[in-house]
């Protein structure tokens, strides 16, 4: 198999109509069915490997904006914002998303944040942000896990809140017990 993959489920949200989906996928790999190499992290100058560290983006101060704007409940400009980072990753001006309510902007917003910073480091600290928001966890593509892996995690799961380190709660007569559920 593959060193590492892409999860079946950010392969289907994919539009071969965005740049993006040139950069996350390696479109020189040859594999079997349902393996997605990723194309984003492969090297340059004949390196494998080695590439720059993105420490912040343009797209990801867009993608704040929008947020901010939804969260403030400007539907209309939060759509705004996310139109112009589209426009730019499909090369076309792209039609206006509507938003009716801080729910379906929210949850168009951490998508397009998926996709935009995969591989970034940024997936588990916008669901933790999000899942309260938008009432729910995640859940992955059946294909993606098995055995004792979980597929999902409801928005209340104790595992989005790490455990303290034992160290810490041992030496601290403060800290009554670890989080719950560790």
């Amino acid at each position: 198999g593959a060193f590492i993959e892409m999860s079946n489920d950010l392969y289907n949200e994919l539009n071969f109509s965005d740049v993006r989906s040139f950069v996350l996928l390696d479109q020189d790999s040859d594999v079997g069915d349902n393996e997605h190499l990723i194309g984003k992290y492969l090297g340059r100058d004949g390196i494998d490997y080695m590439n720059d560290f993105k420490a912040m983006r343009i797209s990801e101060m867009y993608l704040i904006k929008a947020e901010a704007q939804a969260r403030d409940d400007q539907f209309g400009a939060a759509a705004a914002t996310i139109k112009e980072l589209r426009d730019a990753r499909f090369g076309v001006s792209v039609s206006l998303p509507s938003y009716g309510s801080r729910t379906e902007a929210l949850t168009d917003i951490l998508e397009e944040r998926r996709i935009e910073l995969a591989y970034e480091g940024h997936r588990y600290l916008d669901l933790k942000r999000f899942r309260l928001d938008l009432n729910e966890g995640f859940e992955r593509d059946p294909m993606d896990c098995g055995g004792a892996t979980p597929c999902g995690l409801g928005p209340t799961d104790y595992r989005f809140t790490l455990p303290l380190p034992q160290v810490e709660v041992d030496s601290n007569p403060n800290i009554p017990e670890n989080n719950p559920g560790y």
